[in-house]
């Protein structure tokens, strides 16, 4: 038998995902890759038992060399699998999608009606289209039950936790659908709001060089920033 490996160390970005998985919950990480985030959970006793899947056998491949080098094969299984698709989610209890845009977020989202549920908790950490993924989710009747910040390096990530309810819509005011309302240090939450205003103010400078300027998207990247600079989002 070969030697059993130490569990692996999450990055920032994977631990604050981590954190807001349930004690006890059966797992779902989809776009596994290395399986790392399942290891852990599983192998500090956190989760009982793991499903990793990706779409791409490589990382399918990646994800049962790490369960396999930490013996975990009985409580963690890696499925090739497309989203939501083929998963029995009569057998889980928390879902991670985690490092992919949010456009395809929601698109997987979109296609298991199952999903929506009030028993299964959704941890979602969205690379692209944020706002998207806040509208879209509380649209669809899930609440967003907490928003955290994680930093790497210069890269800021967002960890969104979403909870179903009874399918009635849990609208959000623009600032916290725009934004955010995430839970950091006053460090990062104010790195955060610097590069909203960084990011908002390129883009109304580069449509006010433009030779055909889009004024509809000035005015609402103007009203944005105001919203922006606000006490509650200083």
């Amino acid at each position: 038998m070969s030697e059993k490996r130490a569990l692996p160390r999450l990055t920032p970005r994977l631990a604050a995902v981590a954190s807001q998985v349930r004690p006890g919950a059966r797992l779902l990480d989809v776009g596994t890759d290395h399986a790392y985030l399942p290891a852990f959970l599983v192998g500090t006793g956190i989760c009982p038992a793991a499903v990793a899947s990706d779409v791409r056998e490589g990382p399918c491949a990646r994800a049962r060399a790490t369960v396999e080098a930490l013996h975990l094969e009985d409580r963690i299984r890696v499925v090739r699998a497309d989203g939501l698709q083929g998963h029995n989610l009569q057998e889980i209890d928390d879902i991670v999608l985690a490092g992919m845009g949010g456009e395809l977020m929601l698109s997987i989202l979109g296609q298991v009606p199952q999903v929506r549920c009030k028993r299964l908790r959704l941890i979602l950490q969205p690379q692209t289209e944020l706002a998207a993924v806040r509208k879209t989710m509380t649209g669809w009747g899930f609440e967003l039950a907490g928003e955290y910040l994680a930093a790497e390096g210069r890269r800021l990530y967002h960890i969104m936790r979403f909870a179903y309810d009874d399918g009635t819509p849990h609208p959000l005011d623009r600032a916290q659908a725009e934004f955010g309302r995430p839970e950091a240090d006053a460090a990062l939450l104010a790195a955060c709001r610097e590069r909203q205003r960084a990011s908002l103010t390129r883009e109304l400078e580069g449509l006010s060089r433009s030779t055909a300027p889009d004024h509809g998207r000035m005015a609402e990247l103007r009203e944005l920033l105001e919203l922006l600079t606000k006490e509650e989002y200083a």
